[in-house]
């Protein structure tokens, strides 16, 4: 099993990714039915909105104008090997989203790729719950053909980025599980 130390070290090596990034990507991913071949990918990095989450900042009427836009890969604290502080980022975090569905939507199942994200990201479209990913610094998938809407779409990622000893990677003893 790699260790937080190794993983951290593979992270800043740019072999893996580093435990500081909540988010890197997400794209959007049609897929047709089946009677038609190939799948898009749709670029979705830019135009997000971030900030610590806080009550409905997951829901569609939340008042956003308050968090920093952002485009994926976002870093909430900056990596270094000197003077880094964990818990700088060490918080619940709220990614906002606002875009229409692109025109042939109507005719394709549609997801969400995250190339990667740390710790537990609970999903939420137009204020739908969608299911949620627990892993450390892992890609993820979601599908949301039937949430979408045509326009006026609000997706929240909102991100529990604190360490858990249950989710790898592990913090090293003598720390507990909060």
């Amino acid at each position: 099993m790699l260790g937080r130390r190794q993983f951290l070290r593979a992270a800043a090596a740019g072999t893996a990714g580093a435990a500081a990034w909540p988010v890197t990507a997400c794209e959007p991913r049609q897929v047709p039915p089946p009677r038609r071949s190939g799948a898009r990918l749709i670029p979705f990095g830019t135009g997000w909105l971030f900030g610590l989450a806080s009550a409905g900042s997951n829901q569609p009427g939340f008042d956003d104008s308050g968090l920093q836009v952002v485009t994926l890969p976002h870093t909430v604290a900056r990596l270094s090997w000197q003077e880094w502080d964990p818990y700088s980022w060490e918080a619940v975090w709220v990614y906002r989203k606002h875009f229409d569905a692109p025109g042939d939507a109507a005719d394709m199942r549609v997801f969400l790729d995250f190339a990667a994200a740390m710790t537990q990201a609970a999903l939420t479209l137009n204020g739908h719950d969608l299911p949620g990913h627990v892993g450390g610094y892992l890609p993820f998938s979601a599908e949301i053909t039937g949430r979408l809407m045509r326009r006026g779409n609000v997706l929240a990622v909102t991100l529990d980025s604190r360490f858990n000893l249950d989710v790898p990677p592990d913090r090293p003893q003598p720390y507990a599980s909060s």
